[in-house]
């Protein structure tokens, strides 16, 4: 089972982690020892293997419980939208993505 990386300060990220955290085996953490740079990205590290952006939001979903790898299988199916979606969220998070509660500002 694979390692969802992902922003703490980033409140979508958050709140997406804690929707997933019921409905997956998956382990999740705030740091990992990568070149990426978690702070604009999430990031999926599955057998040495490290997916990003919207390739990670897929192999998360796709480890989820049903239905919700079928809107992983979607991600992947139509990865130029996904991409696009994807970065447009990165590039707004100071609108898109509020700060969690309880969290410092960067």
């Amino acid at each position: 089972m694979g390692t969802f990386v992902y922003d703490a300060d980033c409140g979508l990220c958050t709140r997406l982690v804690n929707f997933c955290k019921p409905r997956t085996t998956a382990s999740f953490a705030t740091t990992w020892d990568t070149q990426v740079d978690l702070n604009s990205t999430a990031l999926w590290v599955e057998q040495g293997e490290e997916y990003v952006e919207h390739e990670a939001i897929a192999q998360l979903l796709l480890h989820m419980k049903k239905p919700w790898p079928l809107l992983g299988q979607l991600i992947r199916l139509l990865p130029y939208p996904a991409r696009a979606f994807y970065r447009w969220v990165a590039r707004n998070r100071p609108t898109t993505c509020r700060q969690a509660p309880g969290r410092s500002e960067r």
